[in-house]
C-alpha cells in the first residue's frame, strides 16, 4: 500500500531480532492491517444483518394480523369485555367510595365543635361546684349518717329474725 510502515514500538532488547509476527517485527504492520480489514468487513457484515432485522420488524409491525382481532386494528370482542367489566367495577368502587365520604362529611358535621366542648367544660364545673357546696351542708350530712344507722338496724333485725328462724324448729 501506499504508506510508510510504522515504527516498532520499542521492545525489551533492540538488538536482539523479533519474531516475525511480534509486535515491531518485519511482518506486523501487515498484521495490523489484516486485522483492521477483517474488523470492517465484520462491522459491514453486522451492519447488513441489523438492516435486515430492522426490516422485519418495520414489516411485522405493517403487517395486517387482523385475522383473530376482528376488523382493521381493533381488539377482540372478548378483551372489550373484560377491560369493560374492569371499567364498571372501579366506577363503583368510586361510588362507593364517595358516598362513604359524604356519609363520613354528614357525621363530621354533627359531631361537637370546640364552642359545645367549652358549653360542657363549663356545665362540668358548674356542677362540681353545686356538689361541694352541697356536700359541705351539715344538715345532708346527719340526714345521711341517720339512714345509715336506720338501715344497720333493719340488717340487725332481719339477722335475728333469720337466727330465731334457724332454732326453732
Amino acid at each position: 500500500m501506499g504508506r510508510e510502515p510504522y515504527d516498532p514500538p520499542p521492545g525489551p532488547d533492540p538488538s536482539r531480532p523479533l519474531a516475525p509476527d511480534a509486535p515491531g517485527g518485519p511482518a506486523w504492520p501487515e498484521r495490523v492491517e489484516d486485522q483492521l480489514r477483517n474488523l470492517k468487513q465484520l462491522a459491514a457484515a453486522l451492519g447488513v444483518l441489523a438492516l435486515l432485522a430492522l426490516g422485519v420488524a418495520v414489516w411485522a409491525l405493517l403487517a395486517d394480523d387482523s385475522g383473530d382481532q376482528g376488523s382493521e386494528g381493533n381488539a377482540p370482542a372478548g378483551q372489550v369485555s373484560r377491560i369493560d367489566d374492569r371499567v364498571d367495577k372501579l366506577e363503583q368502587q368510586v361510588d362507593d367510595m364517595d358516598s362513604d365520604i359524604n356519609q363520613l362529611q354528614d357525621e363530621v358535621k354533627t359531631k361537637a365543635d370546640k364552642s359545645d366542648v367549652a358549653q360542657l367544660n363549663q356545665d362540668v364545673d358548674d356542677l362540681s361546684k353545686a356538689v361541694d357546696q352541697a356536700g359541705s351542708n351539715d344538715d345532708s350530712k346527719q340526714a345521711i349518717d341517720e339512714l345509715s344507722q336506720r338501715v344497720d338496724t333493719l340488717e340487725q333485725d332481719v339477722q335475728d329474725l333469720q337466727d330465731s328462724a334457724g332454732q326453732t324448729p
